[in-house]
C-alpha cells in the first residue's frame, strides 16, 4: 500500500500544476481596525495595516487512498493592494476534520496576520479534514506537503480570475505544532521538486514534532507523563490509513480499558479534546499517572523498542521532515517549556539539517518558560519579523510606541478622559472606542493631540480598548470607565 501510494503521489505531483480548482465562495470581509483591537486585548504586539477577504476553496489533490479527491482550504488575502502579493503558506496546528480554517476554526486566526501584513495567504484543512474524505493521516508527511502544493496552484488559479489582486512566485512558509511538521514537510517538497516554479524566500516552523523517530517517539515511549494521549492514537489510526500496516484491529495492539475510546475517535475523527481527557482519567485510574505507553499490550511494546523494522518505527522514520538540504532561510522556533512537543525536536532538526550542507539554517528559543499554547503569539511575531528581512515590506503605516507616547487619565475614568500623545504635539487625531468584543462603539474626530477631552458619559461600566489614529499611525490603551 505505501509504495502505491508513494508511486501515485510521484505521477500526480508531475502534473499537479494543471489540477483544477473546484469551487470558492467569499466567507467575509475582516477589517483591520477590529484585528488590531483583539491583537491589542490578547497581549500582542502585532498589527496589521489591511482589511482582508476570507475565500474557502476546494480543489482536486490526492487523498490517503491514493485516489483523486476533493480538498478544501482558506485563503486570505489583503485588500486596496496594488502591486503583486507574496504568497504565504501558513500551516495549522493539531485540530479534527470539523474545526479547519476553511471554516473559520483550527487557528485560522494566525493566517489573518500574515495577510493583514500584505501576504496572500493559504491555509490548507489538510487530507480526511474539511471537504476531503477518510480519516485524517495525522503528521503524515507526504499528504500534508501535497495538500499545500495543489492548494497553492489552486489559488493561482482563482487569481487568475479577478481582475483586482495578484500573487508573485515569492513563497514564504509558516506553521504551529502540527503545522511547523507540515511546513517543513511542504518545505522539503518546494526545495527538492518545485524551485523553478516558487521562489521560496523564507520558512519558519515552529514548535513541531519533526523528529518524530527520535525526540519524539523517547519522550512518549517513556515513564514521563503526557497529558495528551490523544495523539499518540491519532497518529497510529492515522497511519494505518495510509500503510494499513499499524494493525488489522485496533485492539490487537491495546490493552483495555483503552479500546473502546479509540475506537470511537477512529469512526467519527472529532472531540480529540474528549479523548485526552478520558484516556488521561484511564491511566491516572490504572496506572496512577499518565503515561500514553500503558496503553498498549506489553508484547506490542516490547516488539516496538527491539525491532527497528517494525512497522510503527518504520513509519516514524519516513514521517521525520529534515532530511534534506535547506537552500531558503529558515529560522526553526520553539519553547523549551513547551509542555506538549519536546523542544529537542527543534534542535535535532536544525543539526542534521546544517549537516546536510543547508545554507541558513537557526533554531530560536523565543519564550523559554512559554507552554505550548503560551508560545504561539512569541513565535509568529518572531516568524513574522524573519519573513520581513527577505521581503520588501508592503506596510507604509507605523505603530505608535504605546507606552511611552500615549497617555489616558484619569483611568479608570469617570464621565470624560483626556489624552495627550506628547506635551506640546500639535495637531488632531482620531478617537474609536471599541469593547472587549472588538466592536466599534463611538467615533470621536478632531480631538486635539494635546489634552484633548472625550465625554465617556454614554458609556456603561466595563473594559474598553481606545485606538488613536493619526498621521504618524495608530496607538491603543485599554480604558477602564468606572
Amino acid at each position: 500500500m505505501r509504495h502505491l501510494f508513494l508511486l501515485l503521489l510521484l505521477i500526480w505531483t508531475t502534473f499537479s500544476s494543471a489540477q483544477k480548482l473546484v469551487s470558492a465562495s467569499t466567507l467575509e470581509i475582516q477589517t483591520a481596525n477590529a484585528l488590531n483591537v483583539n491583537l491589542f486585548i490578547i497581549g500582542s504586539s502585532v498589527r496589521v495595516e489591511y482589511d482582508m477577504e476570507l475565500v474557502k476553496i476546494e480543489y482536486e489533490t490526492l487523498g490517503s487512498d491514493g485516489k483523486i479527491d476533493i480538498a478544501s482550504g482558506l485563503m486570505i488575502f489583503p485588500l486596496t493592494v496594488d502591486k503583486e502579493l507574496p504568497l504565504h503558506a501558513h500551516f495549522h496546528g493539531t485540530s479534527t476534520r470539523d474545526n479547519v480554517p476553511s471554516v473559520k476554526g483550527g487557528g485560522y486566526e494566525l493566517g489573518l496576520v500574515y495577510a493583514g501584513n500584505g501576504h496572500f495567504v493559504i491555509m490548507p484543512d489538510y487530507i480526511g479534514m474539511g471537504s476531503s474524505r477518510g480519516f485524517h493521516p495525522y503528521v503524515h508527511r507526504v499528504t500534508q506537503a501535497s495538500a499545500g502544493l495543489d492548494m497553492a496552484f489552486a489559488a493561482k488559479e482563482y487569481v487568475e480570475s479577478r481582475d483586482d489582486i495578484a500573487i508573485s512566485d515569492i513563497l514564504s512558509i509558516a506553521g504551529y505544532s502540527q503545522g511547523g511538521h507540515a511546513a517543513m514537510s511542504f518545505q522539503q517538497l518546494i526545495e527538492t521538486e518545485y524551485s523553478e516554479q516558487f521562489d521560496l524566500i523564507a520558512s519558519t516552523p515552529m514548535s513541531g514534532p519533526y523528529d518524530l523517530s527520535g525526540a519524539f517517539r523517547t519522550f512518549l515511549f517513556s515513564d514521563n507523563e503526557y497529558l495528551f494521549p490523544g495523539y499518540l492514537l491519532y497518529q497510529i489510526i492515522g497511519y494505518n490509513t495510509i500503510y494499513g500496516t499499524m494493525y488489522e484491529n485496533i485492539a490487537d495492539i491495546l490493552k483495555e480499558p483503552y479500546v473502546q475510546p479509540a475506537v470511537t475517535f477512529s469512526n467519527t475523527g472529532t472531540k480529540l479534546d474528549a479523548l485526552h481527557n478520558t484516556l488521561n482519567g484511564l491511566l491516572v485510574a490504572n496506572e496512577g499517572k499518565s503515561l500514553p505507553i500503558k496503553m498498549f499490550k506489553d508484547e506490542y511494546v516490547m516488539e516496538l523498542e527491539s525491532n527497528d523494522d517494525h512497522p510503527l518505527n518504520v513509519a516514524l522514520k519516513e514521517n521525520n521532515t529534515y532530511n534534506f538540504k535547506a537552500n531558503a532561510p529558515t529560522r526553526i522556533i520553539y519553547c523549551t517549556a513547551d509542555d506538549q512537543v519536546p523542544f529537542r525536536n527543534s534542535l535535532v532538526a536544525d543539526s542534521i539539517l546544517n549537516a546536510n550542507g543547508s545554507i541558513n539554517v537557526t533554531s530560536i528559543d523565543i519564550k523559554s518558560d512559554a507552554s505550548h499554547s503560551g508560545c504561539v503569539f512569541p513565535a509568529v511575531e518572531e516568524s513574522l519579523r524573519f519573513i520581513s528581512e527577505f521581503l520588501n515590506s508592503t506596510s507604509t503605516y507605523e505603530t505608535i510606541d504605546n507606552q511611552m507616547v500615549m497617555s489616558l487619565y484619569p483611568n479608570p475614568a469617570g464621565s470624560f478622559i483626556k489624552m495627550s500623545l506628547g506635551e506640546g504635539e500639535d495637531g488632531d487625531m482620531e478617537v474609536n472606542i471599541y469593547n472587549v468584543q472588538a466592536q466599534l462603539i463611538k467615533t470621536i474626530y478632531n480631538v486635539s493631540k494635546n489634552n484633548g477631552e472625550i465625554d465617556l458619559s454614554d458609556l456603561q461600566t466595563g473594559t474598553y480598548v481606545i485606538q488613536v489614529i493619526t498621521d504618524e499611525g495608530i496607538a491603543f490603551k485599554k480604558l477602564i470607565k468606572s
